[in-house]
């Protein structure tokens, strides 16, 4: 069965990812992976929004966010977690999620 989630999000330097969308999409994907299901997090380029939950996801599984971008980078070569416009709300989803995970 598939199941999707769709966040619309625009990929430009003035409108951040908002961190409420990176939260549903994390909370969502550790529903399925602790149902034994599979994820994939996807946008247009496959180089920043994607990215970014993918990184999220990763963070909410418990790794700290510069692992996350390094372990996407490494498997995602075109990925581009550490442009400032993503990179940013990645460690603002990490923030917030230690918050309302403590």
């Amino acid at each position: 069965q598939l199941e999707f989630l769709w966040l619309p999000t625009i990929d430009h330097p003035f409108f951040p990812i908002p961190t409420r969308m990176l939260v549903r999409g994390a909370q969502k994907a550790l529903e399925i992976i602790h149902d034994g299901g599979k994820i994939f997090t996807h946008c247009a380029g496959g180089r920043h929004r994607g990215v970014a939950m993918g990184a999220a996801v990763l963070v909410a599984q418990g790794y700290a966010p510069k692992e996350a971008m390094r372990v996407i980078e490494e498997r995602r070569p075109v990925a581009d977690p550490g442009i400032f416009y993503i990179r940013r709300p990645i460690l603002r989803f990490a923030r917030h999620w230690q918050e309302i995970e403590n």
